[in-house]
């Protein structure tokens, strides 16, 4: 298989991460997943769990709520595909928990397009589309909303296919 990227995007529950794990299938026997969710609360705890049962034995989790242009380098040399699930937290991560600015944000984002553009394996990227809703009253939100559709466009740009999921239809928009 050769290498390529691809960037699966849609709104919550659309089917975004079930149709990213079906593509994980498609040729590849060894599979990577990296998670970047973190159980800050129990609701999100069980969410992990469900999740990482419905992927069994087929996929090797690999979590990492931070770092993952690292976690993508160690992972791409090992397995035919890796599936990050998912940008829309690993942004949140970013802005929330490690409090970083816009700058440094958007320094990541780069660090881990340098990485993703080198990797030899088919990596699926999942992320959240937010860029189609009302304007966030709150600074924060709107952040969020700015820097993650920033990490969209930059991803989607280097990716060889891009899907836009509606109501768990896909469709290919690149």
């Amino acid at each position: 298989m050769k290498p390529e990227i691809i960037l699966v995007s849609g709104g919550v529950k659309s089917g975004k991460s079930a149709f990213a794990l079906q593509l994980g299938y498609e040729q590849c026997v060894q599979r990577a997943f990296i998670a970047t969710a973190t159980a800050l609360d129990e609701e999100m705890a069980d969410k992990i769990s469900a999740h990482k049962a419905e992927r069994g034995q087929f996929w090797q989790t690999i979590e990492e709520p931070r770092d993952i242009a690292g976690a993508l380098k160690r992972a791409a040399s090992e397995f035919d595909v890796v599936l990050i699930d998912c940008l829309t937290l690993w942004v949140s991560n970013l802005l929330t928990l490690d409090n970083l600015s816009d700058e440094m944000i958007l320094d990541e984002v780069d660090k881990f397009l340098r990485v993703l553009k080198k990797a030899k394996c088919r990596v699926i990227i999942v992320t959240n589309e937010v860029g189609l809703g009302i304007l966030p009253a709150d600074r924060l939100s709107r952040r969020y909303l700015n820097m993650l559709g920033a990490a969209n466009k930059r991803i989607a740009e280097v990716a060889h296919f891009v899907y836009m999921m509606f109501s768990g239809i896909p469709v290919m928009i690149k």
